[in-house]
């Protein structure tokens, strides 16, 4: 996949197919508050286009942004959302959320 950014001050990135530049879905990432949105169109979903997008949008959080921890929100109801969550270090917090530090990234 291949993240075409659509508006950077927002943190907007569409997702698409290297290939043939289709359409999968949106990443949201704001760097102003560390949290990390993700939207795949129903037909491509998993496929691995999630982790690929996540681990591209963690690069830039981290590594262009800065951010020290991000809080993903994701469809945890979708089969492959949990999994890929927790494929790129996410744990789970005390409060129910989904986060992810610096630190934790950089072993992986």
């Amino acid at each position: 996949t291949k993240t075409a950014c659509f508006d950077d001050e927002e943190g907007c990135f569409g997702i698409y197919l290297r290939e043939d530049d289709t359409f999968l879905g949106v990443c949201l990432c704001p760097e102003k508050n560390g949290q990390i949105i993700l939207s795949l169109n129903e037909d491509f979903r998993d496929h691995g286009y999630g982790h690929q997008a996540l681990t591209l949008c963690l690069d830039l959080l981290f590594g262009v942004y800065g951010r020290r921890e991000i809080v993903a929100e994701w469809d945890l109801s979708l089969p492959g959302a949990l999994k890929t969550l927790l494929s790129c270090g996410f744990e789970k917090d005390s409060g129910g959320f989904y986060r992810l530090t610096e630190a934790q990234w950089e072993l992986l």
